[in-house]
């Protein structure tokens, strides 16, 4: 099924891209951040996807809850995460958004909505369904968000979280990312995933778009989260993509950072770059203008980050590095 086609202002537009620009950016630097040795741990880009972050998220509110995965800094990015504290926890230092305790898999930020992310595939849908769960308790019209990708959609955690969801019509909203990958496999199946099986089993209502496309992914998210919020229970968005980056970073040491992604896929940050230039009066210039702007918001994050001391034993019983950034 597919999503009432809406018409995007021109600042809508703009906001969009410049945050799918900032999540960009900020994935390029902490990638060659990883191969520079300044992340304690692994890391896993979402170069490639960020059309799907953005896209939902704009349609949140700060007391809605999003359930990120282990590839969840551009979800973190487009929900308001302030980046430097982002960048510091993921470089495991004192001034990160958890005090640098959680790393760049299990960081969180809950006064901006940002709840946590986690390695285990469908954890987030767990998650996301248990704050649905608490938020229909309250009589609130808080909604909960769940990202999600191909591996986890094809697991009982997922099933049986979807199960649930729908027989109490929690106000949750599922996210697949599908990026033709499972971890280090290829998805099997890539081609059907779970929206339509979702529908079939558990009569929840889904879209499947061009995860490449925000605008696409921005009217499917419309209409999911408006869905939720009525209390009309939850909804699946399937966002067909591809990341750009292996499994883990630690999968190809010696790989730089590529100027564009793969030549099978459309790039999302040009799609909607022509889409600006042709259709709504912006010029290379300003999208250049844009560019430098943000490459140094994020080179300023990544170099305040890099100089935040190590936590000590000092500060183990202080509160999280979130209360100084909220």
């Amino acid at each position: 099924m597919k999503p009432a086609k809406l018409v995007l202002l021109t600042d809508t537009l703009r906001s969009l891209y410049e945050q799918m620009l900032r999540i960009r950016r900020a994935e390029e630097r902490l990638v060659k951040s990883f191969h520079e040795g300044l992340i304690p741990g692994p890391f896993h880009s979402s170069l490639g996807q960020e059309a799907v972050a953005v896209g939902v998220c704009h349609h949140l509110r700060a007391d809605d809850a999003v359930f990120g995965t282990h590839r969840g800094q551009g979800h973190a990015i487009a929900k308001g995460v302030d980046m430097t504290a982002l960048f510091a926890e993921i470089y495991g230092r004192e001034d990160g958004c958890c005090g640098g305790r959680a790393g760049p898999s299990f960081f969180a930020s809950p006064r901006q909505g940002f709840v946590g992310a986690g390695i285990a595939p469908g954890t987030s849908v767990q998650l996301a369904v248990g704050a649905a769960t608490a938020f229909q308790t309250l009589g609130s019209d808080q909604v909960a968000v769940a990202f999600l990708g191909d591996g986890a959609a094809r697991s009982g955690t997922f099933f049986e979280s979807a199960h649930l969801a729908a027989d109490w019509k929690l106000p949750v909203v599922l996210i697949c990312e599908r990026n033709q990958f499972a971890g280090r496999r290829a998805a099997q199946g890539a081609g059907s995933g779970p929206a339509g099986a979702a529908a079939r089993y558990f009569e929840i209502p889904g879209f499947e778009v061009d995860g490449n496309d925000v605008t696409m992914v921005y009217a499917a998210a419309f209409e999911g989260v408006r869905h939720a919020r009525e209390g009309k229970g939850p909804m699946i968005v399937e966002c067909a993509t591809l990341r750009w980056r292996p499994f883990s970073e630690s999968d190809m040491p010696s790989r730089p950072v590529e100027a564009g992604g793969p030549a099978d896929t459309i790039d999302p940050l040009v799609m909607l770059a022509d889409r600006l230039v042709d259709h709504h009066g912006a010029v290379s210039a300003e999208l250049a203008e844009w560019d430098k702007r943000i490459r140094k918001e994020v080179d300023d994050s990544h170099r305040a980050a890099a100089s935040s001391p190590w936590p000590s034993a000092a500060t183990d019983e202080a509160d999280s590095g979130d209360d100084r950034h909220a």
